[in-house]
Formats: structure tokens, sequence, C-alpha cells
């Protein structure tokens, strides 16, 4: 708990527990958008129309990130950030077109915490205010994001992916598109960069956060593997 700032505390058991935990949320609405959006109407969604409402925003935030956060955000990543911008359309249709659930969208160590049970651990995980539908990866993009170094490799990140996969198919009882599923994190991770990172960053700017130099550097390794050893 309260581990944000100090995530050597956060072991490879610790991981996976929150993996598993967080899938088995996942399986309850997996594929049910009606019911769950009937049962939760005050769900603020972030679909495709809501990106496209945002796009004067985010072109806003890339100007004041590559003018006062050059070294979290170069021009090269402005470049590439607004490229993802401009295809806001397609990359956001493909999203809607895959299976989406309740996402925590806020799965970071502030606000997880384990406790043990019976010899083994256990999820616990609060702040549910931000919950909406999204890609279960979503969740599984900002853990990472959160809780690894810049040093992570192709093939941590693909183990974790698969293990969040097979727990989700485990628990929802449905079969789940291996390439389907790596597409989706490759969207879900660039979904996070564009619409929650540079509300970190703007914070940041005024009060800074100790975490934000390891979540960037992690940030921009997990974006680069999409581009080199994982499919983009």
């Amino acid at each position: 708990m309260d581990s944000t700032n100090d995530i050597d505390l956060w072991q490879s058991c610790h991981i996976e527990t929150a993996i598993a935990g967080i899938a088995e949320i996942h399986a309850v609405w997996l594929g049910q958008e009606g019911a769950l959006l009937q049962r939760f109407p005050e769900i603020c969604l972030q679909g495709k129309e809501n990106t496209l409402a945002q796009r004067p925003l985010l072109y806003a935030f890339a100007d004041f990130m590559a003018q006062n956060l050059a070294h979290y955000f170069t021009s090269s990543d402005r470049d590439y950030f607004l490229s993802w911008v401009e295809s806001a359309e397609i990359w956001c249709s493909e999203i809607e077109q895959m299976p989406r659930t309740l996402v925590h969208n806020d799965f970071n160590p502030r606000n997880i915490a384990f406790r043990q049970l019976d010899g083994r651990l256990e999820l616990c995980t609060w702040d549910w205010e931000l919950a909406t539908l999204h890609l279960p990866q979503r969740d599984l993009v900002e853990l990472l994001v959160f809780t690894q170094q810049a040093d992570i490799s192709a093939e941590t990140v693909r183990y974790y992916l698969e293990l969040h996969r097979q727990q989700l198919e485990q628990h929802s009882q449905s079969a789940i598109d291996p390439i389907q599923w790596q597409r989706g994190y490759v969207l879900a991770l660039h979904d996070f960069w564009l619409r929650r990172i540079p509300f970190y960053l703007m914070a940041h700017h005024v009060s800074q956060y100790p975490f934000i130099d390891r979540a960037m550097q992690t940030l921009r390794k997990l974006i680069e593997l999409t581009r080199t050893s994982l499919q983009s």
C-alpha cells in the first residue's frame, strides 16, 4: 500500500496478483456494454465522439507539453502524438469493434494494495470514480506504466499481456483472440498516452509528482516496443 514512489516493493507476485484480480473484475461485464450502461448510466464514456470532440484540447496539450516539458515530450514525440490525434476516428472505431468492459481507469499503485488471505495475496483496489467502458487492456497499460522500469523487455510485456488474456478467458469463460488482444493493448497504450498523460504532466508542471520521471521513461519504452518488437 502507498507504494507509488517505491516500486521496488512491487515483485512479480504483486503484478500477477493485480492482473488476476482485475481480470476477474473485467470478466463480469465483458462484451455486455448495453447491460453495463443500463446498470450504470452515470458512467462517463470515452468513445470516438468524445475523443473527436477533444481534438482542440489535445492539440493545445501537445503545444503546451512541447514548449514547457520538452524533456518528456520531444518534437518527435509531438509529431507522433499528433498523428494519433489526427487518426483518432480510425483507431477509436477499431476499439469500439473490440470487446469492452468496465475498467477501473485509474489502476496504479495509488489505488492498489494487497492483503494476505489463506496464505496468498489478494488484490484490493479503490477510487472507482473514474471507472468507464473501455478495453480491459487499458487497466493493464496503466499498471505497467506505474510499476515497471524503463528497461522493461518485450518478453516481460508479452508475459503480462498473455497472463491477462488467459485470466480473462478463464473468468469470462469466453475465447479471446491473441492477435486481437495484442492489438487492443497497442490501442489502449496510445489512448492512455493521449488522454491521461497530458493531465498528469499539467499537474506535474504546477506541483511536481516524484513518480513522473520514472513513469514517463517506462511509458516511452512501452510505446517504443509497440513500434519495434510488438505488433503496431
